[in-house]
């Protein structure tokens, strides 16, 4: 059986459109991960639960600690690299092409 540890690299949160963008950069996504993280970054940004308790949740492994999973609305996979490991460099290098949607359900 395969390991379902993954490294998030880079996460990076940004004002767009009519929104938020979330940009993540990892070795691996599980099922679910991305839409998971963002819903519990959201409870973060309004106030349902403090930053530190982030932390917790992800050393805990347990799902049921987490946000809520997120619409797959608007969601993109934007670029695979296979050729080179993770680096700060290659991360500012890669261009992202910003939001797909520009309005729409933040839920």
């Amino acid at each position: 059986r395969q390991t379902t540890v993954r490294t998030v690299h880079r996460c990076s949160v940004l004002e767009a459109a009519g929104g938020l963008e979330v940009v993540m950069e990892g070795n691996g996504f599980l099922m679910h991960m991305c839409r998971i993280l963002v819903g519990t970054l959201l409870e973060v940004g309004c106030g349902v639960r403090s930053a530190e308790h982030v932390e917790s949740i992800l050393a805990s492994g347990d799902r049921q600690l987490a946000g809520p999973t997120m619409s797959a609305y608007g969601l993109c996979l934007e670029h695979v690299e296979h050729a080179q490991e993770w680096s700060a460099e290659l991360s500012e290098a890669i261009q992202v092409s910003g939001p797909v949607h520009e309005s729409g359900p933040v839920m």
